[in-house]
């Protein structure tokens, strides 16, 4: 009997070291965050087709290039518009208006779903990070969420974004 309690707690033992080994695995910091400035491209603009709006993103105070690829459909319900997009940050900043549009290494690219207002311009964005490289690669499968203001001109058509972005 007292052998097998002292197999049974050394078992015990083993098996909590097991179990608390992963929860002291590296892990990213609670919160990634920092301001978007993004600027509208239009389908015949300088990313084409695919690319709907790209800018700067500036992640632990390190400047870096994004862009947002749509996905259709977008559904639209009386002043709100729901879409789907495709965001991708890359190694380097970009210029505000370039005139190729801009591409790099990696470093965050992930998959979201978007909600607009027209009524107070206000967007809101909920994604998940899909793919993460360095110096972010312990941030895959991470969540996404962003918010902020879109600009438009004086026909009401979009200019650009200013919001946060914030990975947790």
């Amino acid at each position: 009997m007292r052998r097998r309690l002292t197999l049974l707690l050394a078992m015990l033992v083993v098996l909590s070291l097991v179990v608390a080994l992963p929860a002291a695995a590296k892990k990213p910091a609670p919160n990634l965050s920092g301001p978007m400035n993004i600027v509208f491209d239009p389908p015949d603009g300088v990313c084409g087709p695919d690319i709907s709006w790209y800018g700067t993103v500036e992640l632990d105070g390190v400047p870096y290039g994004m862009t947002f690829e749509s996905k259709p459909p977008s559904v639209f319900a009386g002043m709100t518009q729901h879409y789907w997009e495709e965001f991708t940050i890359y190694d380097g900043e970009f210029d505000e208006f370039p005139t190729q549009c801009p591409s790099g290494s990696i470093v965050l690219q992930g998959d979201l779903s978007g909600i607009g207002r027209f009524a107070n311009g206000k967007i809101t964005e909920h994604g998940i990070v899909t793919e993460a490289n360095d110096p972010f690669e312990d941030w895959d499968g991470r969540r996404m969420h962003a918010d902020g203001l879109v600009a438009v001109d004086t026909n009401g058509d979009p200019t650009g974004f200013k919001g946060t972005i914030r990975f947790n």
